[in-house]
């Protein structure tokens, strides 16, 4: 197809152009679609996507602009996945993958590539791919988590900010959900007397139950007693004297920057809101099977569960040392 250009030299799109573009959109909504029931994954899949697109073009096509009908060239789609799988770590490339292929499949559903289009396209190979990286994440001690807690209660901050940012802290660290988990729950999904909080919004999109620790179910019934009864959600921005449940949810980032600000007062390192969800896991996996404590952080396999395990080195040296095998003098002849 060529373009086609007026006599002030500006192109003109042609009928055909304005076809291949509506396609694209129609392909990039069908690939929205796809996690229309999970936010969390809808925009984790698209920013995928976005990098794929950024990372081949240097910063200049996105998902939405990108030509993924040209991907028709086998060559061309091993050169963009090249192109990305180079430049991050194993588990953001095969993510990645998991996004091209997605859309290839529904370009074909919209007609933007024939299925033998679609079929060669998305072969591309994925053993092996991606950099090494350290495993990402702060591993926390009990202690650590002890002086985050005192930091909240003895830091800066009005009576019911520290009652509020402490119950925080101890929710994440004391069950293990998510941010966006947390921020779901309203006042009417503590269930504090069976040591719970009911998710109804999970990266899963499966609620379920969320169990306590003692101690989080005390700093809770401490924060409820502060906070009112007022219906709405469990954690809220706050004024100087006052919940301020107008303004909805604490929000992701506020709930960032709660416990990054606490941990920086304790003395700590760089801890994140998911660090604790670490922390309950590495700490859990000393005593829990890792198939219970998947059902435990809403995990579907076990595998997953494992990845979280943030013990040190010495940690895993002390597990092999209790293996029951006697010792052996490895000088005798006979």
């Amino acid at each position: 197809m060529h373009a086609m250009s007026d006599r002030h030299g500006l192109h003109v799109v042609t009928p055909e152009e304005n076809e291949t573009a509506a396609l694209r959109a129609a392909a990039l909504a069908r690939f929205e679609a796809r996690y229309r029931h999970n936010p969390e994954s809808r925009r984790t899949m698209r920013g995928a996507l976005d990098r794929v697109a950024q990372t081949f073009t240097g910063g200049r096509q996105d998902a939405r602009t990108f030509a993924w009908e040209l991907l028709a060239d086998e060559a061309l789609t091993e050169e963009v996945w090249g192109t990305a799988e180079r430049s991050y770590s194993r588990n953001t490339a095969v993510r990645d993958a998991s996004a091209l292929r997605v859309m290839l499949e529904c370009c074909e559903r919209v007609g933007l590539l024939t299925y033998e289009e679609y079929r060669h396209a998305r072969s591309f190979d994925t053993r092996g791919v991606g950099k090494v990286r350290e495993p990402a994440g702060t591993f926390l001690t009990p202690d650590d988590v002890v002086r985050i807690v005192r930091a909240c209660l003895q830091g800066p901050g009005t009576e019911l900010t520290r009652i509020r940012d402490a119950a925080l802290v101890l929710t994440m660290a004391g069950c293990g959900a998510r941010r966006l988990e947390i921020g779901g729950v309203r006042l009417q999904d503590a269930h504090l007397s069976d040591a719970r909080l009911w998710l109804g919004h999970t990266k899963g999109g499966r609620p379920r139950d969320a169990y306590l620790h003692p101690t989080a179910v005390d700093a809770l019934t401490r924060w409820i007693t502060a906070r009112g009864p007022e219906p709405g959600p469990l954690f809220v921005p706050l004024s100087r004297s006052r919940p301020l449940f107008d303004r909805g949810a604490l929000s992701d980032h506020q709930m960032w920057k709660v416990l990054t600000e606490r941990a920086r007062q304790a003395g700590l390192g760089r801890v994140t809101p998911h660090d604790m969800r670490r922390f309950l896991i590495s700490n859990l996996l000393e005593t829990v099977d890792v198939t219970l404590l998947a059902r435990v952080v809403g995990h579907k396999r076990p595998s997953t569960t494992a990845q979280y395990d943030r013990r040190p080195a010495a940690k895993q040296r002390d597990a092999v040392a209790t293996l029951s095998l006697p010792m052996i003098d490895l000088t005798a002849r006979s």
